[in-house]
């Protein structure tokens, strides 16, 4: 039987197979928007590229230029050197995610919640026992190469649960959506007996989603390390769950 959390005005529930042709029609169109804008990418690999930011007030991406912006039908890409108008491809597709879906949704320790409003899926957050019999340098996680940084920082990897992925469509942010998700899989972790928590991201309001949800002031949550593999521009965190409220 499925657990279902009433809110305010959202409801959670645990991740099934049920929902496994749901999860793209939101996970595409979070990662598709601010702050991430991975839309696109060459043939080669080269990208993300990005048709720009409606938000540009706020868009460090965009600032800063690390956004790869497609702005004419004769631009080549930065990787290979081809025309991106013949080369360029979504970067997800439904059945890329819903091949990593099912993928997390069948490792031990998967911990999931969908974030139901208006009787559509807005939200959703999904995590795993950390891996640690994973191969070396294999996907875009290097998660035997992550482990050895997690021990180096005085945790154990086989008492860290991995918070692998996170979104709220952007209409229903600020709806306390994604920090309720993140306080229900805190909970789990405990149940299952994990003393940590890790994840990876490059957004700035993921982590403050992680200190609301934790009850940690503004500010208090410090990477642990850099991604070990250099394509990804990710910070990793580690948090200890003895330490919290």
């Amino acid at each position: 039987m499925t657990m279902t959390i009433r809110k305010a005005d959202f409801s959670l529930e645990e991740l099934t197979e049920n929902h496994k042709n749901e999860i793209p029609v939101v996970y595409i169109p979070v990662f598709e928007d601010h702050p991430w804008h991975e839309e696109f990418e060459c043939e080669c690999g080269a990208g993300p590229y990005s048709l720009g930011c409606q938000r540009e007030e706020d868009c460090d991406e965009f600032k800063t230029g690390k956004l790869f912006l497609i702005s004419s039908n004769d631009q080549k890409c930065y990787g290979c050197g081809g025309d991106l108008i013949e080369t360029l491809r979504p970067i997800f597709t439904a059945d890329q995610v819903i091949d990593w879906f099912s993928h997390a949704l069948n490792s031990p320790g998967f911990e999931g919640f969908a974030a139901n409003r208006f009787g559509k899926l807005v939200g959703f957050g999904w995590g795993y026992d950390f891996p640690t019999d994973h191969p070396a340098q294999t996907g875009s996680t290097w998660y035997r190469e992550a482990g050895q940084e997690i021990l180096r920082s005085g945790a154990s990897p086989k008492k860290c649960f991995y918070h692998n992925e996170s979104g709220t469509l952007y209409a229903h942010q600020r709806k306390g959506i994604g920090t309720s998700i993140l306080r229900q899989m805190l909970e789990q972790s405990r149940l299952a007996g994990h003393d940590f928590i890790t994840f990876r991201t490059a957004n700035p309001a993921m982590v403050r989603c992680y200190e609301k949800a934790f009850g940690l002031e503004k500010g208090s949550l410090v990477p642990s390390f850099s991604d070990p593999n250099p394509n990804k521009r990710q910070k990793w965190y580690i948090i200890d769950l003895k330490l919290l409220k």
